[in-house]
């Protein structure tokens, strides 16, 4: 029996999700089981992925493609890496300074290899994090807390040029997408959504009664993330359109999103989700393999994250069959 769940909150308007049966999906591996776990972050339209391989306590950089297959490099990195539709992949690694270590972005890719892009030279830039990587190669930028604000600054780095985000607009970054519009939160007495225009060098906010950030942000200006309820003491999943307002899930924890609306993420209990056209899909099982997380989806539907093969976690590509 289907069940639907509609969740009124704030007078929002909310979702109905449904739960359904599992459409018919292909499973790859994607030849990294020779390392003791792996797991794929990102996703382009081409079907690139980028990804993160251990083996005995060190973790490296990959890329695979349907071409060329798996690519393993030797850059060491435990920080998420994330994909272009150029193949292009931004990341973070770590250096060893005569005191601290220190954080610095690269781009990379498998014609070029790896480029290091340093930090913006401003006050506070010592170390950067990259958060994500736009196909016109703006990348964006995030260092590390300001003393004991616990505030960021926010920075994109595009051929050699860095331009920082005002910090009364934005002081944490998450996604930037092909409108140059970069998703970030701005932390006053509580936790508010910003998004920002590197067009328009102008924001907007997405007004909660209480705290909520965003997770990811498309070509449409649609925007998952997360909202907190202290009424019911919990996080609730949400969705907004720039023409229809925020959508509220009552099960549901999106963590990526589509051109075409459809979403992946977990459930309260921490199973991965898939949602389409206002289903909600547990797929935590496919194929006799326990997928253990949803992390990308691109809008032909093909999905990354891991599942446990023999026992380990590895890097999994799960394709819908059309």
């Amino acid at each position: 029996m289907k069940k639907k769940w509609i969740l009124l909150i704030l007078s929002l308007s909310c979702l109905a999700s449904t739960l359904f049966s599992v459409d018919i999906y292909q499973l790859q591996e994607l030849g990294t089981t020779s390392y003791q776990w792996s797991k794929g972050w990102g996703i382009n339209n081409q079907g690139q992925i980028c990804g993160l391989c251990g083996q005995n306590e060190k973790v490296f950089l990959f890329y695979w493609s349907p071409n060329e297959g798996i690519v393993v490099t030797d850059i060491q990195t435990s920080y998420i890496p994330h994909i272009n539709n150029n193949g292009q992949i931004a990341g973070t690694v770590e250096f060893n300074g005569w005191v601290y270590k220190t954080l610095h972005p690269f781009v990379w890719d498998l014609k070029k290899g790896l480029q290091d892009l340093g930090v913006p030279p401003s006050n506070y830039w010592n170390q950067a994090i990259a958060r994500d990587i736009n196909d016109a190669g703006e990348v964006l930028l995030q260092n590390k807390d300001i003393g004991d604000s616990k505030e960021f600054l926010t920075a994109i780095w595009k051929e050699g040029k860095f331009k920082e985000l005002p910090r009364s607009e934005m002081n944490g970054s998450y996604k930037i997408n092909q409108n140059s519009e970069v998703l970030g939160i701005l932390q006053t007495s509580m936790t508010t959504p910003s998004i920002y225009s590197l067009k328009t060098n102008t924001s907007k906010k997405l007004l909660f009664k209480n705290s909520a950030y965003g997770v990811d942000i498309n070509e449409k200006g649609q925007i998952i993330g997360e909202y907190y309820s202290y009424s019911l003491g919990k996080w609730f999943g949400f969705f907004w359109d720039p023409q229809k307002g925020i959508v509220l899930f009552k099960d549901f924890h999106p963590r990526s999103l589509n051109n075409l609306g459809h979403m992946i993420g977990s459930n309260d209990n921490g199973d991965p989700v898939f949602y389409k056209n206002g289903e909600l899909q547990n797929i935590n099982q496919l194929n006799q393999v326990t997928i253990k997380a949803l992390t990308d989806i691109n809008d032909a539907g093909q999905i990354v994250g891991s599942g446990i093969i023999a026992g380990q976690e590895q890097a999994l590509l799960i394709t819908p069959k059309l």
